[in-house]
């Protein structure tokens, strides 16, 4: 899956924003509060387009590692506070991606203050207050498909609400238009029973399991082999042994090591797919960043993945242009996001350009 373009209006600290020229690998890279994570959670907006999962829950989850908040301690009208942009009069966000092959996507959420008005599905709601606490009822939500409206609905916001369309109807239009979309936190370490999880997906694919293990051996030359293994509470975990004959749980492996296996298996895993990674080079040794992203560019490119990766790192953005130089694919395209003016705006750098600005010590990073 290849997004070409994308516009975000009225999402978080982006008013009108559009980037073009995007490649298989695009790295995000600029100041601090220039909107390199909200982009990477407007994006992961188009996942979550099915009622039947609470949006805002959603963003609260995604925001949880950055900035340890959590839906109970702030409200619903912190996050509906923080989706949506301050200088903006109106609570509607519109968000787009022109796809490769799939045509254009265009989600638009429209945040509602009185329900009882709205013609669309009909839905119980169970007692509450969340007016009140609020001040919106319901979110709008359209999805058009190449510029038809495939999905016109509203759904409460409150999280005590009992849907009640018709489900068979609604779940194939959903399961039409719904992007495969992965993510990766900087700030959340994933637990050893998810990536044994993880593991276990690939390994669906990939019965012999060597795939993946030639894979890791390009970044650590001394995994022989990986398996799952129980804890005595049931708990899976997945064991790593070593060219020495040590073996151990990866619980007990740096946190470089556990990055490697968490990006490289959701790339080798979920084909067709966009994957999202805030930070990339948090907790990994600069000497292995340009192996690793050569791991990355050839994953990505056997299985269709197209990466978005934020980072604040020069020797992260050098080490990608170098592995991206070397694969010959001309498949890295860089972004220096900067705030100008009070808007947002992406400074598009392609292999060649990236290369310049490196040589001659441009502020890139």
């Amino acid at each position: 899956m290849l997004i070409k373009d994308l516009r975000v209006k009225n999402f978080k600290c982006f008013r009108d924003f559009e980037i073009k020229g995007l490649k298989r690998i695009n790295l995000l890279g600029g100041d601090n509060n220039t909107g390199k994570t909200a982009l990477l959670e407007a994006i992961y907006l188009h996942k979550l387009i099915k009622p039947s999962k609470f949006l805002l829950d959603e963003i609260a989850r995604m925001r949880i590692g950055r900035v340890r908040l959590n839906r109970e301690d702030m409200g619903i009208a912190f996050y509906i506070e923080n989706l949506t942009n301050y200088s903006v009069p109106n609570n509607e966000i519109s968000l787009s991606l022109n796809i490769e092959n799939k045509g254009k996507r265009e989600l638009n959420l429209e945040f509602l203050q009185d329900f009882s008005n709205v013609n669309g599905d009909q839905t119980d709601l169970i007692e509450t207050d969340l007016n009140e606490v609020s001040g919106f009822d319901a979110v709008k939500l359209e999805y058009k498909l190449n510029g038809k409206s495939i999905i016109d609905d509203v759904f409460p916001i409150d999280k005590y609400v009992r849907r009640t369309f018709s489900s068979a109807k609604m779940e194939s239009i959903f399961n039409k238009v719904e992007l495969k979309i992965v993510s990766s936190r900087s700030t959340y370490r994933i637990s050893d029973s998810d990536i044994a999880v993880l593991y276990s997906e690939y390994t669906r694919k990939d019965t012999t399991k060597n795939g993946i293990i030639n894979i890791l051996q390009a970044v650590f030359s001394d995994i022989r082999s990986c398996d799952i293994q129980l804890w005595p509470s049931k708990d899976a975990y997945l064991s790593i042994e070593k060219n020495d004959g040590g073996s151990h749980h990866i619980g007990s492996y740096g946190e470089g090591l556990r990055k490697c296996f968490e990006y490289i298996l959701n790339a080798a895993t979920y084909n067709d797919s966009l994957y999202l990674i805030d930070e990339f080079d948090n907790g990994i040794y600069y000497s292995r960043l340009k192996v690793f992203w050569e791991t990355l560019i050839k994953v990505a490119s056997e299985t269709d993945v197209q990466v978005f990766a934020t980072t604040h790192s020069r020797e992260c953005i050098e080490a990608a242009y170098l592995a991206s130089v070397e694969s010959g694919d001309k498949n890295l395209a860089y972004f220096d996001m900067q705030r100008r003016e009070g808007k947002i705006e992406a400074i598009p750098y392609d292999e060649e350009e990236l290369g310049v600005a490196l040589e001659r010590g441009w502020g890139v990073r």
